[in-house]
Parts: C-alpha cells; sequence; structure tokens
C-alpha cells in the first residue's frame, strides 16, 4: 500500500484569477512532495471547449507518480466538484451542477464563511461532503470551529453523512500551505483516490500533523480546540486591524505583510 499526500481547491490559468499554468502548477506540487492535486477551475469564463482542453492538459501533466484530478468551482452554487471527466453544453449552471454530479464528480460545499444565507437547493440535493478548512479564508495556521459546527448542522439537517474535506484555495505561489489530505491506496490512481475521499479514509493533516477532528462525532481534541480558539480570536483581531489601517489610507511595511500573510 502506498501513502499519498494531496491538496484540494487549487486554480491555474485556466481560471481568470490563477496565475500558474497546469505545468507550473505541476513542478511546484512536485518540489514540495504532493501526489495529486483537485484541481477546481472557476466556471465563469469557461465553456464546453475549454473545460474538455483543461481535462486534456490535466493527463498530460499526470504520470504515475503525480496526478492532477480535474475539477470545477462553481462559485454561485458555493459548490466544488471534484474528479470530472467530461461536460456537454449547459444551459445555465444547475444544469451544469447536475450533469458534473451524474457523471461521478465528488460534490463539496466551498469556502462555507462565504455562505451568506444557506447552501442553495441544487447543491444541498447531491453534496457529499463541506470544506472544513480552507486556508485562504479561515486561516493558515487552525481550523476555525465555527465551519466545522456549519458542516455538523449541513449534516444533520440533510440526514446523510458529509465526508469532511480541506482546501488551500491556491492561486498563486504565496497561497501555498501544507494543508494536505493524506490517504492510503494500492497505487496511485484517480478512482482510487476518489473512492478514498469520499468514503472519509483520509486525514486531515497540518505541517505533517494530523488534525486531531473525530469525522464521525466532529469533535476536535481539547488542547487543539483551545488553540484554534486562540489562533481564531488573533486572527479577527489582525484584520480587524488591518482594514481600519486601511480605511484611513496608511499601508503596514511590506515585511510584516508578507509575515501576517504566512501566519493568517
Amino acid at each position: 500500500m502506498l501513502t499519498v499526500r494531496g491538496v484540494a481547491h487549487v486554480h491555474s490559468t485556466y481560471s481568470f484569477d490563477g496565475r500558474l499554468t497546469l505545468h507550473e502548477l505541476a513542478g511546484f506540487f512536485k518540489e514540495r512532495g504532493i501526489d495529486f492535486v483537485l484541481m477546481s477551475e472557476h466556471v465563469e469564463t469557461l465553456n464546453p471547449g475549454k473545460i474538455k482542453a483543461f481535462i486534456s492538459d490535466c493527463q498530460t501533466f499526470s504520470n504515475e507518480k503525480f496526478l492532477l484530478i480535474p475539477g470545477i468551482e462553481i462559485d454561485a452554487l458555493n459548490a466544488l466538484f471534484f474528479g470530472v471527466r467530461t461536460v456537454g453544453v449547459w444551459a445555465h449552471m444547475e444544469d451544469l451542477a447536475q450533469q458534473l454530479a451524474v457523471d461521478g464528480a465528488l460534490v463539496a460545499v466551498s469556502h462555507p464563511v462565504k455562505i451568506k444565507k444557506s447552501v442553495p437547493p441544487v447543491t444541498a440535493s447531491m453534496v457529499e461532503g463541506v470544506e472544513v478548512w480552507n486556508s485562504r479564508h479561515d486561516g493558515k495556521l487552525a481550523i476555525d470551529h465555527r465551519i466545522v459546527r456549519f458542516w455538523l448542522a449541513l449534516r444533520k439537517s440533510l440526514g446523510r453523512p458529509l465526508v469532511p474535506l480541506c482546501g488551500i484555495d491556491f492561486h498563486n505561489r504565496h497561497d501555498f500551505v501544507p494543508l494536505v489530505f493524506e490517504l492510503t491506496c494500492e497505487r496511485l490512481d484517480t478512482t482510487e483516490i476518489m473512492a478514498a475521499i469520499r468514503a472519509g479514509r483520509h486525514r486531515i493533516v497540518h505541517s505533517n500533523k494530523p488534525v486531531p477532528l473525530d469525522f464521525t462525532s466532529g469533535e476536535l481534541a481539547p488542547l487543539y480546540r483551545m488553540s484554534s480558539l486562540l489562533y481564531r480570536t488573533l486572527y479577527v483581531v489582525v484584520y480587524g486591524v488591518h482594514r481600519a489601517v486601511g480605511r484611513v489610507g496608511l499601508k503596514a511595511p511590506g515585511g510584516l505583510r508578507r509575515l501576517l500573510r504566512r501566519v493568517f
């Protein structure tokens, strides 16, 4: 059995705000010991032809030691679709979402912190997982217990299991966080990886340390929960100060901004 590590929620230049090509992404992640990448290109500026080219390019830059797994993000539906294999013409975003789900893509709620009221009905009808930690929106050092509560509440309201997922919402090199899926499989194979994640046979690992989140109960280890609460408090304070400083036209020194970006 192989132990493999992967990251999720990654954008290339196929997205309007991605900065690295798929070729550059493959090199970047391989250098950091990543075995597979769950892509999530923004669909807003894509069409069926571009998506087909994207899927083909993911295959081109994959091999027996590294996989780029195609995926789509539909922001309007707060949804990620991992493991996209094909796509046809769509009439609207709900139509596209249903196509992707029927074709076997794993459907996940993306960055719950951005959901203003509730998960859109079409997403709720097909969702299988929740991005319980998005390092771009929830902070880079600790999971946000409020998002864990969201996951548990959605799971209860829908009355079915929802696998907890993590994502780095990667657009550029400075977005990298060592927040990964770790799982075992017979070989590095997209079907095996997707099956393992879908069944919750993975761990969420940060900086080589498993995040002590019980996938069944949703409980966080007490000590980790305390450190998470402390980090969340600092996160809120730092961003409050950042916004206040920006409103008066001031800017923090570049070195301080880089340091804060690594931590928050």
